[in-house]
């Protein structure tokens, strides 16, 4: 993407390029695009939107960041699976992992990786090298779901956390502090709007409740 400023004879007094190294976004909506400098990735000003083409992305009309806005690490951690951070610097990566992948909803998998290759045979009953999120009670089941389909007003770390640091199975409100006006429900919080619904209230205690995977299979494109 190019920024430029023309004089009045038509040539150019400045311009300033910036690559389009990755891409976020399935393109339903929209794509956004970054360009890594130094390690860190920088959201740039032009997004494409599958209604009307290309356009500012979101807030740049409100405040331009230009070429400065630096993708924080929230943001990472629900666009990318588990890139390697620099420690200490917000926002700089060693290594950013393209898309989303198994441990995302299952948990560290090196153990299972190792035993299935090694030949070793799982118990037909239960695994215990990875997480079989559908075998996780109803609550932590919607937690794996709702570590990045859920939004408040306001999201605040619990101590000794980062963004980082959530694994399939537990409680995801010891990762979150999550605080919103009471009756509001923000736009990407699909699980908040699931959990308001008379038919999720009323299947809770069924064997079979409603939830996120009873419509949406994780394992296939939607």
């Amino acid at each position: 993407q190019t920024e430029f400023l023309p004089a009045p004879d038509g040539k150019r007094l400045h311009e300033l390029k910036r690559r389009m190294d990755y891409v976020t976004g399935s393109g339903n909506v929209a794509r956004t695009y970054f360009t890594e400098e130094n390690g860190r990735l920088f959201q740039l000003p032009l997004t494409w939107y599958s209604e009307h083409g290309w356009d500012f992305s979101p807030g740049y009309r409100v405040s331009n960041a230009r070429f400065d806005r630096v993708m924080p690490d929230r943001c990472i951690a629900c666009h990318s699976s588990y890139p390697k951070a620099l420690p200490f610097a917000e926002g700089k990566y060693v290594e950013v992992r393209p898309g989303i992948g198994c441990e995302r909803c299952h948990g560290p998998g090196a153990l299972h990786v190792k035993e299935r290759t090694a030949g070793v045979k799982a118990d037909s009953a239960y695994d215990n090298t990875i997480v079989n999120t559908a075998r996780l009670p109803l609550a932590r089941r919607m937690d794996v779901c709702e570590q990045c389909h859920v939004h408040t007003a306001v999201s605040v770390l619990r101590e000794g956390k980062d963004e980082f640091s959530y694994l399939p199975s537990q409680p995801l409100r010891d990762q979150w502090a999550f605080f919103k006006q009471a009756g509001s429900i923000d736009i990407v919080s699909h699980a908040d709007r699931l959990r308001q619904s008379a038919c999720f209230l009323a299947t809770r205690t069924m064997a079979r409740p409603l939830e996120c995977a009873t419509c949406h299979d994780p394992h296939e494109p939607p």
